[in-house]
């Protein structure tokens, strides 16, 4: 018997088995099942806004839609929007939206306040004017119509507002007067008080309310008998200061400080605690009474000048915002509390023709994409099969828009970049050998392509591989490159010729341009190719693939770049081809690939994970419930990002798994 056929019929009885570096089976334990969520995205991308819950509705109003610091009248999201949550697909645009950042939205359970805010007098281009307004209104969900309210006594911007046992009160922020301005800067007049109202009133009227603090860009949240002010800014700078307010005896006092900056977060009160969020994007809690703030998860994005609303079912939603890389467009549905895995689910339009094998450089929250194969099934190698489309898949505005295309028509490349970790350097992207059609027949290549991301320009790279590969791995450590193994395909050498798979490291130094690749010893324990790598620590990790002779590999070697020595540890349950592995906060999280069985290869669906300080494999995921095919993943903060647009159905499927 063949040994792929009886690693077959091993892989189909001990699905649930492992085999440790000495061939033992070692049971794994089924993986909890994991917690599943999914995005919405937003019609617009916008920061700095207001939104509120109400009768089964997610309402937005007002934000800035411009780049950040800069503002003109041009750069106002000017829609009221609704989001249907029962279906969270049905978006309205209602009556009475305003071109207003930093105004605030909250709900009594039957109608809508909008107060304050900001807006820009200035065309685009001349210089700021900026004034705060006073105005104060509410919104009647069953007549779509807004009425007036009381003015409030002096205009104010980046406050925040919150229904407190049916009041509205009204904390923190400045006052911006553009006629008022003589210097034309963006400062203004802190407020040293706060504000209540009654609604329901025969006559509103607003009163003030002592506040021991000058602060802007702070979040409010109603909580028991309390107000919780929490973060923002004061004129000596950013604080992550709490300050509690009591209504009963017209009190303030201190609560825990809010861990992690707290500018421009947002909070709110549910089930008896209040969630607020950090730039880290982490989720907290803390509650009346108690000193410190709980960790409750993180979030996918992490955001700032977004809004934190309750859905109901004990949810949140964080929605809008700006991170790195730009305004947010989207809607993050949130369980505090739950354990285990998470995985949130998002799918967008395709705007290419690529199904699969697309080289990727993945900076600053994009994917830049390019390249690969148009067909969903395998071995399709013709040269109208490759393609040299590119183009960039943003995560904050979740668009997707088509850059330079490549300059050869190509699949299955590696890449890496340089010039990340330098503000002021070019970002350039090298996209490594691959496999591609020359006019006679589909060979691997050697060359190399660069790309620039700053100009948008690809050029042949003058650095290029010793020899033609795909199917190789490659890694980066103490700023050097390195390529593991992989293949070198060429029909003109003769069937037996043809395939030749490589046991060579081969190690690129940056500061020694001139040298090229240079072969390392000793060389791979065994020719592999199609394998998971990563690197971890100073160590290179090698799990699956396939040797000469399509032998599938049931061993994991690992390379010690310091040492350069190599040392085994145990498989994972199960032996696959053309995973990936990914290194996340000293783990290693083997994802994707195939894996075969009695009924030859199937995807594998599974999520592994290897902890280096235990040396052992556990399974985290048992399903991931998504049909990714020829998947690509990355470390993204604090989870791992899957990408595939290998379908039928034309999208971009994004799933991120937080271990």
């Amino acid at each position: 018997m063949k040994r792929t056929v009886l690693f077959s019929l091993l892989a189909a009885l001990l699905l649930t088995a492992s085999v440790n570096a000495d061939d033992e089976p070692v049971k794994t334990k089924p993986a909890p099942a994991p917690a599943r969520g999914a995005i919405t995205v937003m019609p617009q991308a916008f920061t700095s806004f207001g939104a509120a819950t109400l009768g089964g509705y997610l309402y937005m109003i007002g934000g800035h839609t411009g780049q950040p610091h800069h503002y003109d009248r041009e750069g106002f999201n000017r829609n009221f929007y609704r989001l249907n949550l029962r279906d969270r697909r049905g978006w309205e645009v209602l009556p009475g939206g305003v071109p207003l950042q930093s105004v605030a939205l909250v709900s009594d359970g039957e109608r809508l306040y909008r107060v304050g805010g900001m807006t820009a007098l200035n065309a685009p281009g001349e210089e700021h004017q900026l004034k705060s307004t006073r105005e104060a209104r509410a919104f009647d969900p069953l007549t779509r119509a807004w009425t007036t309210l009381p003015d409030l006594p002096d205009n104010r911007s980046s406050h925040d507002a919150v229904i407190h046992k049916g009041r509205l009160y009204v904390f923190g922020g400045w006052k911006l007067a553009a006629d008022a301005l003589e210097d034309k800067s963006d400062e203004g007049d802190w407020h040293d008080s706060g504000l209540v109202l009654d609604p329901n009133a025969d006559e509103p009227k607003w009163e003030a309310v002592k506040q021991p603090f000058k602060t802007r860009a702070l979040a409010l949240a109603s909580c028991g008998d309390s107000i919780y002010a929490i973060g923002g800014m004061t004129p000596d700078g950013m604080t992550n200061a709490v300050h509690v307010y009591d209504d009963k005896k017209g009190e303030w006092g201190k609560g825990p400080d809010l861990p992690g900056f707290a500018f421009g977060t947002s909070a709110f009160a549910m089930n008896g605690r209040v969630y607020a969020t950090n730039w880290g994007g982490q989720l907290l809690s803390t509650a009346p009474g108690e000193d410190k703030w709980r960790e409750e998860g993180t979030l996918t994005f992490p955001r700032f000048f977004h809004r934190l609303v309750a859905t109901g079912d004990n949810e949140l939603a964080a929605i809008g915002g700006v991170t790195r890389g730009g305004q947010l467009r989207n809607i993050e549905w949130l369980k505090p509390g739950v354990e285990g895995p998470k995985i949130t689910s998002l799918t967008l339009p395709a705007p290419g023709d690529a199904k699969a094998r697309q080289g990727v450089f993945f900076f600053n929250s994009t994917l830049y994409v390019f390249g690969g194969n148009n067909s969903v099934l395998d071995h399709q190698f013709e040269p109208e099969n490759f393609v040299n489309e590119a183009y960039k898949i943003s995560l904050t505005d979740l668009s997707a828009q088509r850059i330079a295309d490549l300059p050869v028509k190509r699949q299955s490349f590696h890449t890496f970049m340089t010039g990340t970790d330098d503000r002021f350097a070019e970002k350039l992207g090298f996209a490594v050998g691959g496999f591609g059609h020359d006019g006679k027949a589909a060979i691997t290549h050697g060359d190399i392509y660069q790309y620039s991301i700053d100009a948008d320009v690809w050029e042949p790279a003058k650095l290029k591989l010793p020899a033609p590969l795909t199917q190789f791995g490659l890694g980066e450590h103490d700023g050097k490159v390195y390529v593991f193994g992989g293949l070198d395909f060429d029909p003109a050498r003769g069937k037996k010729e043809r395939f030749q798979e490589s046991r060579t490291i081969w190690q690129y130094d940056p500061k020694e341009k001139d040298k090229g690749f240079v072969a390392l010893e000793p060389e791979l324990p065994t020719a592999r190719r199609a394998f998971g790598g990563a690197v971890l620590g100073d160590k290179y990790y090698l799990v699956g693939g396939m040797t000469k002779n399509f032998e599938e590999l049931d061993r994991c070697d690992v390379y010690d770049f310091k040492t350069g020595e190599w040392t085994k540890i145990p498989n994972p349950s199960n032996a696959r081809l053309s995973p990936k592995l990914i290194p996340l906060h000293g783990k290693l999280y083997l994802v994707g690939g195939s894996s075969p069985t009695l009924e030859g290869f199937i995807r594998n669906t599974s999520v592994e994970v290897f902890d280096p300080a235990t040396g052992k494999w556990s399974m985290l995921i048992d399903d991931l419930g998504e049909n990714l095919g020829e998947l690509q993943a990355f470390a993204y903060g604090e989870r791992i990002l899957l990408y595939s647009v290998h379908n039928d159905d034309n999208e971009i499927r994004l799933v991120f798994i937080e271990p």
